[in-house]
């Protein structure tokens, strides 16, 4: 045996003691997975080569493949495949790393949260004696934030670059995860902030899970207030499940109307979803006519579309064929499982609906349930937008979970498009009538510009 061999089988030998609770794949599994994975976007997906050319996919996972010369560990395998997987462009198909590898880690945790503005970054939090709040980074560990990000963000899927930034700054955890596993030497964060033109540099150790999970997760999913007698604003965070949020807003805009308010700014910059329905729910205060969220939505015409659809069935509904319960589409291929025909929702009575003048603020951040929400209030005009472009009005999703034969990696693919109340298919969000960015020197003097701009250039107009 040469040494080239020698040295191979001691690699060998080692990955398999170190990594003896992992799972270890060689290449035959990946091209299995592989194999899984184009097979479920391919049938399931309403239309996974919309961003990404179909033979460019398939060769950057053959060349994945092809580049597996010795055994690899499940979380090896996903750091390459998700970057490739996220190609598609769609925030609801989304891979996991494997949580069994990631739990046993001992993460060390950067303990700040961070917030974009345009392209720079900022801490929001003080911790101990580095009184950091509102300072701009520059650079961690010598690598430039602005670099870092871009890096950070090939592992999260969505629609637009700027979802994909403030997606990855805006998940603690999954920021901390990735730098962990993407940088493993790193036992402390060299920090080089900009202090009003002054660069300052920090040494700061990492901290653990349990701080995070105390100290990080405080944010309320709604809430109303009032600015004046006569405005009231209402922030979602997310369109909760259940009854709870149907009987606050029932209580919200009872307050409304016995309070005299005719000016409503809903906001939904920090957004990212939720319950569709109970966004509906809100919307029935809003629109004075019958309205649908969605044109219509489409399901693939293959088995494994239809059957995934047919999941969500009662038992009942399970022995009718597929074309006796949704339209065939000739022109499309698809079958329409929601129109305007089928979809569309009632207003609640003129004396319960609010009637004065709605704005509603959204951000590049803005996503899935509060799309619908704000695409629903553009399309039918009951509402003046202002701040920046969402990512696209006309979305894939809900999606269904998967998982890989041989990695047993988890992911979901979206299984549904849905089509904008006014029909428009194309790659742009929800445009604001008035573009109004957040500005950096507002907001680290605790002042929101663009909600000012609302109240003293729209409404006292």
């Amino acid at each position: 045996m040469n040494i080239k061999n020698i040295i191979f089988s001691l690699l060998i030998f080692f990955a398999i003691n170190s990594y003896a609770n992992d799972i270890l794949l060689n290449k035959k599994d990946v091209k299995k997975d592989v194999s899984y994975l184009i097979k479920i976007l391919e049938n399931v997906h309403p239309n996974c080569y919309k961003e990404i050319n179909k033979e460019v996919f398939r060769n950057k996972l053959d060349s994945l493949t092809e580049n597996i010369d010795y055994p690899i560990t499940d979380l090896l395998f996903s750091i390459k495949l998700i970057p490739i997987f996220n190609l598609i462009k769609d925030g609801h198909s989304q891979m996991q790393m494997p949580l069994n590898t990631i739990t046993r880690n001992n993460l060390n945790y950067f303990p700040f949260l961070i917030k974009k503005i345009s392209d720079r970054y900022f801490i929001i939090n003080d911790y101990k004696a580095f009184k950091l709040s509102k300072k701009e980074i520059i650079s961690i560990n010598e690598i430039p934030i602005s670099e870092l990000v871009n890096n950070l963000s090939r592992y999260v899927n969505g629609e637009t670059i700027d979802f994909k930034k403030e997606a990855i700054i805006r998940d603690h955890q999954y920021l901390n995860i990735l730098f962990n596993i993407l940088y493993p030497k790193w036992k402390g964060y060299n920090l080089i902030v900009n202090d009003n033109g002054n660069k300052l540099k920090y040494f700061i150790d990492g901290v653990f899970e349990e701080f995070q999970d105390k100290s990080f997760n405080n944010e309320k999913k709604y809430r109303f207030y009032k600015t004046d007698l006569k405005t009231g604003i209402l922030i979602i965070n997310e369109f909760t499940f259940g009854r709870k949020m149907r009987q606050d807003i029932d209580t919200i805009f009872l307050k409304i109307k016995n309070s005299g308010i005719n000016n409503l700014v809903i906001d939904l910059r920090n957004c990212r979803g939720g319950n569709s329905y109970n966004g509906g729910y809100i919307l029935k205060y809003i629109i004075d006519t019958t309205f649908c969220q969605l044109d219509k939505s489409y399901v693939n015409n293959t088995k494994l579309a239809k059957k995934t659809k047919k999941k969500q069935f009662p038992f009942y509904m399970k022995v009718f064929p597929f074309s006796m319960i949704y339209h065939y589409d000739i022109d499309t291929n698809k079958f329409i499982i929601n129109s305007k025909r089928n979809s569309s929702e009632e207003p609640f009575s003129e004396e319960k609906r609010f009637k004065g003048k709605v704005y509603v603020l959204i951000s590049n951040f803005t996503y899935s349930s509060a799309i619908s929400f704000s695409r629903t209030l553009y399309d039918y005009r009951k509402a003046v937008f202002v701040g920046n472009e969402t990512v696209w009005a006309s979305s894939f999703g809900p999606a269904i979970a998967f998982k890989l034969p041989k990695s047993k990696l988890s992911f979901t693919v979206s299984f549904i498009h849905q089509i904008r109340p006014s029909g428009i298919i194309n790659n742009k969000g929800i445009i604001p009538d008035y573009i109004i960015t957040e500005n950096v020197e507002c907001w680290q003097k605790n002042d929101d510009n663009q909600i000012k701009y609302i109240l003293r250039e729209l409404i006292k107009k």
